[in-house]
């Protein structure tokens, strides 16, 4: 009985040098508290790439791609006019967004926050790995956009009509935008360089 006590000392004081740690530590921020105020929608994953992978293979997809109601769905007004929005964003990208596009900055820990409904005006966080970072499709067309500043974080954007396509790489994560007031604004909390509201904070 002696010989158990004395042996769960030093682990008694282990568990309360962590503990203490654990209390002085700053928690880890939340990518809410990086997304500007004002969404309308927000979206948050802890894997998206994989579940973006995990879809993009499935056979759920294979079956709905070749179903009837995917036939009339693609009909349908808001698919109509989706098309016309995807066509405008895609002519200021400089390329056209698939899957297969998307897949290469879809990290783990991903939000999306959409802002206006009729102009699908986002702004999409996503923390990549390094090699990602280097290989993904934004990195690979950004010498065809212009360089800005925002929070002392260099970003990249691009227009076409009255359409925006901006992103920056921050860090481990890759900032993605159809309006650059929202980008600099992101990257302003990310960087904690300016005051500025977040979802984080709404009431909702």
């Amino acid at each position: 009985m002696k010989k158990n006590i004395a042996f769960s000392i030093p682990g008694l004081g282990i568990v309360a040098v962590f503990w203490v740690w654990a209390q002085l530590s700053p928690a880890p921020r939340t990518l809410a508290e990086w997304m500007p105020a004002g969404a309308l929608l927000y979206l948050e994953s802890s894997d998206f790439g994989t579940q973006l992978r995990d879809w993009n293979g499935s056979e759920v997809k294979a079956k709905w791609l070749a179903s009837k109601n995917y036939e009339e769905f693609l009909t349908t007004r808001l698919v109509l006019k989706l098309k016309d929005v995807y066509g405008d964003y895609s002519n200021a990208a400089g390329f056209q967004p698939g899957l297969n596009e998307l897949e290469t900055v879809a990290g783990t820990e991903t939000a999306i926050a959409l802002y206006d409904i009729g102009r699908l005006d986002f702004v999409y966080i996503s923390r990549l790995p390094s090699a990602k970072l280097a290989q993904n499709v934004l990195t690979r067309v950004q010498s065809g956009y212009e360089n800005r500043n925002a929070g002392n974080q260099t970003y990249f954007a691009r227009r076409a009509g009255d359409r925006v396509a901006a992103f920056s790489i921050a860090g481990d994560y890759v900032v993605v935008s159809t309006r650059e007031d929202l980008l600099s604004s992101a990257l302003e909390l990310i960087r904690d360089s300016a005051p500025g509201r977040s979802v984080s904070e709404e009431p909702w």
